[in-house]
């Protein structure tokens, strides 16, 4: 992954989030980060879903690494249910 451990990940999209709520990727390792959303939802949120896609920008190489320039299982959707 680009970027420097234990700041944001650069080139990640969020789409899906709760107005309030505000979604963040940190770099743990070269292939793990930590994904979090943080704030305080405008309204109730009893379940959805919020999805999180990581671009070529997020990659140290982009997609240009690997064969037909995909990377798959770059886009998830996570699942928010309350506590």
């Amino acid at each position: 992954l680009h970027g420097t451990s234990g700041q944001q990940v650069p080139g990640v999209t969020w789409a899906g989030v709760a107005d309030g709520l505000t979604g963040s990727v940190i770099k743990k390792a070269a292939t793990e980060v930590g994904i979090t959303l943080t704030g305080t939802a405008g309204a109730a949120i009893t379940t959805g879903t919020a999805q999180v896609t990581f671009t070529a920008a997020a990659f140290q190489a982009g997609f240009g690494h690997c064969p037909g320039e995909s990377v798959t299982d770059r886009i998830k959707t996570i699942n928010i249910e309350p506590a």
